[in-house]
């Protein structure tokens, strides 16, 4: 290319964004250095071995994790179920254990990372304040997700959930 690579310049850029988006990828490390804000989108697996953490911040940080369909009972994984199978397959090839189980992951569509991205917009703006509804839905979450890690030496994905994903998923709660 014509066009030389600089990573201070990539470092410059992601310093004076508003928020970052990006998945489970190395580059998520990045905003950390710089306090910026994470969008984290199509997450695999919320509990993770220390050497795959994901450090986000539940006060300025939001997610939505992929759902996980299983083909032979045809409904979606809770998020229970789903921390279930995380912990009891933590020493393999998680990915490789959910297909042979039949289960599918499922990407996060773009009306689910659109209303995560309005979410984290209007957090920015001093704009968003959480219905008891909302605060009650992550405090379920909350509850499901460390009742789960207290009973393993894993890490977590500590980053508050997309309210409207939780809000039309039910089930991921049950």
């Amino acid at each position: 290319s014509r066009y030389r690579q600089d990573d201070m310049l990539d470092f410059y850029l992601l310093s004076r964004a508003r928020f970052f988006i990006t998945s489970s990828s190395g580059i998520s490390f990045l905003p950390l250095l710089t306090g910026t804000p994470l969008i984290l989108v199509n997450i695999t697996s919320i509990m993770l071995n220390m050497d795959n953490s994901i450090v986000a911040n539940p006060q300025r940080d939001l997610m939505i994790p992929k759902k996980y369909y299983n083909s032979r009972t045809k409904k979606f994984l809770s998020l229970r179920e789903q921390l279930q199978f995380e912990a009891k397959h933590q020493d393999y090839d998680i990915f490789y254990q959910y297909n042979q189980q039949g289960i599918y992951l499922v990407e996060n569509t773009a009306e689910e990372i659109n209303a995560v991205v309005q979410e984290m917009i209007d957090r920015l703006r001093g704009g968003r304040i959480y219905t008891s509804e909302e605060e009650a839905l992550q405090a379920r979450y909350r509850h499901i997700l460390l009742s789960a890690v207290e009973k393993t030496h894993m890490t977590w994905v500590d980053a508050r959930v997309g309210s409207v994903f939780l809000q039309e998923n039910p089930w991921y709660l049950e």
